[in-house]
């Protein structure tokens, strides 16, 4: 279970029942999610966007995909409102963009939209 609030996910954890606090890097408001069948939650905020899976040692951490994409967007054009999630990629769709993660090579793509 996942729950945005401002600058802040809260994210269910059932192996230990517990909540957990994450934050995206620029604490900004989270518009969207989308969960794989792998369980990563990919996360669309205003100003960027990423996802919530566990590091090496089992940890949950937010992993930010769009430092990946090229700097010279403004910062309003990577505001995600919605994200998402098909078998071999991960939409991420802002008002002028539609950013695409391919879940197997990490590589991200965008289209005008």
């Amino acid at each position: 279970m996942k729950k945005a609030e401002t600058g802040k996910i809260l994210i269910y954890e059932n192996n230990r029942s517990s909540w957990q606090y994450l934050y995206n890097d620029n604490r900004s408001d989270v518009r969207s999610f989308a969960t794989d069948s792998s369980g990563l939650v990919f996360v669309g905020a205003i100003g960027e966007f990423g996802y919530i899976g566990p590091d090496k040692n089992g940890q949950l951490h937010y992993h930010n995909l769009s430092r990946q994409v090229d700097t010279s967007y403004k910062f309003s054009e990577l505001n995600i409102w919605k994200v998402f999630d098909t078998s071999t990629e991960v939409i991420f769709y802002s008002v002028k963009y539609l950013f695409r993660y391919q879940k197997k090579t990490g590589e991200i793509g965008r289209a005008h939209v």
